[in-house]
């Protein structure tokens, strides 16, 4: 299930408009309990544009961390998950492609160049390729 835009959503740290944060590509939005620590502000996300913290609140909105910075840990996006949202939403394109479709731009900055995946390794902005439409490793 994906999660639905947030409206007006906008990261207070750069100022880039966040419409999803691709909450759905982290592990920690699989689990009942992952979900309850999110709407609980103990696991926040990163902007994909800046990389700094923020938290998702209800009705849907992005703040700053309510929490200290030792009482929160920020939920990492996989690579893996990216993939499967890729062949299922837009299969046989990149990720690059369908932020440049969505225009997906900030400050001269595509959405997710330089981002820091969960299994490791950089998202670098045109150079990835399209998924494997069967099974395989993104």
């Amino acid at each position: 299930m994906a999660t639905p835009q947030i409206p007006e959503g906008r990261c207070d740290h750069c100022g880039a408009p966040l419409i999803d944060l691709f909450a759905e590509w982290t592990e920690e939005y699989q689990t009942k309990e992952g979900k309850q620590a999110i709407l609980a502000g103990e696991i926040v996300f990163d902007c994909y544009y800046c990389g700094r913290p923020l938290q998702l609140i209800l009705p849907l909105a992005l703040v700053l961390p309510q929490k200290g910075s030792k009482e929160y840990r920020v939920a990492k996006r996989r690579k893996a998950r990216s993939a499967e949202w890729l062949r299922s939403q837009h299969p046989g394109t990149t990720l690059s492609e369908v932020v440049e479709m969505a225009a997906w731009q900030h400050a001269g900055r595509w959405a997710f160049d330089g981002y820091n995946w969960a299994e490791g390794g950089v998202h670098h902005h045109g150079q990835d390729t399209p998924p494997p439409s069967q099974g395989g490793s993104p």
